[in-house]
């Protein structure tokens, strides 16, 4: 860790001995330094893990450079390390040769990957590639929020299987998977959901299946990635005053666009041919959260923006 003195890296500590105790077959070790800037110590830390022959280390690095040489000394020595919090830095890594970086969250339940090139592999297809590992040995329904990539649903029917969207957020995907027996599922922030380990979202189970799936693949991450349907996503909001009508405004969206493919589960989402538009309102202040895809940045901009410049004339 970055320090045993920092309240955030106590509070992570006493989390993980609280899983662990329960676990006879895992004997956990926490480390750090004594404050956020000791480098030296840190990396003297590593190579003294390595030496142990440790079976995994989870690092939270306090040099995103100095940390990289060695992880990768880690790794060829076969000791798998998961980086948490601050990311290591990506040319660092492809100079060393790594072939895959995983990055999570500090809860560990969010999953991206980094290429062998230092790209990103883009955190919405995380669920998309483990769901095609699952789906090609067995074969099932699939669920994501309604924000969440089209490419799921592309990977679903190439399988001949049928993809369902649930509202946002990790409850209702649980509660969409179980209603429709669903073998994967997840949310486009990197959560993957797999029922045969548990119904929660976790970065050590989306792990192991996307190595699994690299591994039976024989690809590059970069060459593995290029063979989904690429995709992308825009982010934005709408700035109302208190006094607007959020939900009116949306039903006249929903009217405007009756003709698309349109689910009003959360919010409103408008389906077309080659893109979509999902707008939700929030539920402590006057917005309206607007996020878009297409087959090009520029696409989902633009269509985006459309629907945007819609709800303001709505909302004059």
């Amino acid at each position: 860790m970055k320090s045993l003195q920092a309240d955030f890296f106590k509070v992570m500590k006493e989390g993980a001995i609280q899983y662990a105790a329960p676990l006879p077959f895992l004997d956990l070790v926490c480390v750090g330094t004594a404050t956020q800037t000791e480098v030296e110590e840190q990396v003297d830390l590593m190579y003294s893990l390595i030496h142990q022959q440790v079976d995994a280390i989870v690092l939270v690095p306090i040099d995103s450079k100095a940390l990289v040489q060695p992880v990768v000394e880690a790794v060829r020595k076969g000791v798998p390390v998961i980086n948490i919090d601050i990311r290591l830095d990506t040319q660092l890594l492809e100079q060393a040769g790594v072939e895959v970086a995983f990055v999570v969250d500090p809860d560990v339940d969010r999953l991206a990957m980094i290429c062998e090139d230092g790209k990103m592999y883009g955190e919405e297809y995380t669920l998309v590639t483990v769901a095609d590992y699952v789906l090609k040995h067995t074969p099932g329904n699939t669920v994501s929020n309604l924000s969440s990539t089209r490419a799921l649903r592309d990977v679903t029917r190439k399988y001949g299987c049928e993809y369902n969207a649930s509202a946002v957020g990790e409850v209702n995907v649980v509660t969409k998977m179980k209603a429709t027996h669903a073998v994967i599922g997840g949310e486009g922030n990197g959560g993957v959901i797999y029922p045969e380990s548990h119904y929660g979202r976790d970065a050590l189970v989306g792990i192991a299946l996307f190595l699994s799936h690299l591994a039976h693949e024989g690809k590059k991450v970069s060459e593995l990635r290029a063979t989904y349907p690429p995709y992308f996503i825009a982010k934005n909001r709408i700035d109302l005053t208190p006094e607007t009508d959020v939900d009116a405004i949306l039903a006249k969206i929903k009217e405007l666009y009756k003709d698309e493919e349109i689910n009003d589960i959360d919010g409103v989402k408008i389906d077309f041919p080659d893109k979509w538009v999902h707008l939700r309102k929030s539920n402590t202040e006057p917005i309206i959260r607007v996020y878009s895809e297409a087959a090009t940045m520029e696409a989902a901009d633009e269509i985006g923006q459309k629907i945007m410049d819609v709800v303001y004339s709505l909302a004059k």
